[in-house]
């Protein structure tokens, strides 16, 4: 899973998520994020959601792009992927207000998660996975789970996906993967139903 961190402009006013959401609240509609992936979005509504305040989304191709305008002073704040942040925190261009994944990343252990912060529940996590046809033969499945497990204990696959790409290397078991897309799946459609996101 790769990790997700809310991150602020080095100069910006806040320097937590409480700094963040009293701003919100005393400036109603005038805070925005970047929308650059329909992950972020969720993300940043269940924020809103959960915070009571009014955080715009702004839509971005991607992530670069949204990264730039923050950079720039052009958004409030922005969700990314922490193997893109780090660069940008350990560089003093951004700070990290927090991250969106339910546990602490080792890259960042001083920036609290949204659940230490009094946010019920949050977990955003972007997963990766490898699947094959639902009909395939369960003796091919097994030994794909079993050489992608190895794979991922290789020393320059933990250097380039995990040290610097700040992802959990899981490789996991097929059925412990299904069970995670299921609970997945019900987490997202109560949020986006919650949230009131439409498709836009």
């Amino acid at each position: 899973g790769t990790t997700l961190v809310l991150l602020a402009a080095k100069d910006a006013p806040y320097n937590s998520v409480a700094e963040l959401v009293a701003t919100a609240k005393r400036a109603p509609g005038t805070l925005n994020y970047a929308n650059s992936a329909g992950l972020y979005r969720v993300a940043m509504e269940a924020l809103n959601l959960q915070a009571g305040i009014d955080l715009n989304g702004i839509a971005y191709k991607g992530p670069a792009e949204a990264a730039n305008d923050l950079l720039g002073g052009r958004l409030s704040v922005a969700p990314d992927s922490l193997g893109s942040a780090t660069r940008l925190i350990q560089a003093g261009r951004t700070k990290a207000l927090a991250v969106l994944s339910g546990h602490r990343s080792p890259a960042l252990p001083e920036v609290p998660t949204m659940q230490e912060l009094g946010y019920k529940d949050f977990d955003i996590t972007q997963f990766v996975g490898l699947m094959v046809p639902a009909k395939t033969d369960a003796a091919i499945v097994r030994r794909l789970q079993e050489e992608v497990a190895k794979a991922l204990k290789a020393p320059e696959v933990i250097e380039k996906l995990q040290n610097e790409g700040g992802n959990d290397l899981i490789g996991g078991s097929p059925e412990a993967f299904a069970a995670v897309i299921q609970r997945e799946l019900a987490m997202y459609k109560k949020l986006v139903t919650d949230a009131k996101i439409s498709k836009d």
